[in-house]
């Protein structure tokens, strides 16, 4: 499982930033000098997260992969009225946008084993956070060689779903995704209820 909720703290921390004035869009309108977003990008991404001994995060590597390659994909138009109306984190979650951030993080941010998955306590933010996850988790079943193409789209979204909610209930650290075995908490409290309870409504 990937470490989802990563992606999107950093998608609620960096879009804040995206006032400063350095973008090409995807219509060709130009907002700037690609350097000085990042450099401004990183600012922004360090006051709302700073350093932590859960999350070792290469700012720089990140920010740089979040201007050069996810804001060239939005045309300027669908980039400003998201902005306006405080939809950016949705404009982020877009598919071809979140294939993205999901090849951009894991070179730029590593969570240490003792990485506990929180729900976020506005409702707002935890809504998102559920949708990010859930869509990792399908993006991931849906590809996986071990599970592409056995299982259906709604199979898969209610077993996702079922997963990313039990995670962020259960206080479960990153560390603890990799026992499997079938005492650990990650099988008893996630993985076996929740194949009970879709199977059953399946």
């Amino acid at each position: 499982m990937k470490p989802y909720t990563l992606i999107l703290n950093l998608l609620l921390i960096t879009y804040v930033s995206s006032t400063a004035q350095n973008i090409y869009f995807k219509d060709g309108v130009l907002v700037g000098k690609t350097s000085e977003l990042i450099a401004d990008c990183i600012e922004g991404a360090k006051n709302k997260n700073p350093e932590s001994q859960e999350i070792l995060l290469d700012y720089s590597k990140y920010c740089s992969c979040l201007i050069e390659e996810v804001y060239p994909k939005f045309t300027s138009d669908e980039f400003l009225r998201a902005q306006e109306y405080g939809d950016m984190a949705k404009l982020m979650l877009r598919d071809d946008v979140f294939a993205v951030l999901e090849d951009c993080v894991p070179s730029a941010a590593q969570l240490q084993s003792d990485y506990t998955y929180e729900k976020f306590n506005r409702a707002d933010r935890y809504e998102l956070q559920l949708k990010t996850g859930v869509k990792s988790c399908i993006n991931e079943m849906m590809t996986a060689p071990e599970t592409k193409g056995i299982f259906t789209q709604e199979f898969v979204e209610k077993y996702c779903t079922c997963i990313i909610s039990r995670l962020l209930e259960a206080g479960i650290q990153y560390g603890e995704l990799f026992d499997l075995d079938e005492t650990s908490k990650v099988n008893t409290t996630i993985l076996e209820p929740c194949a009970e309870e879709v199977f059953q409504n399946y």
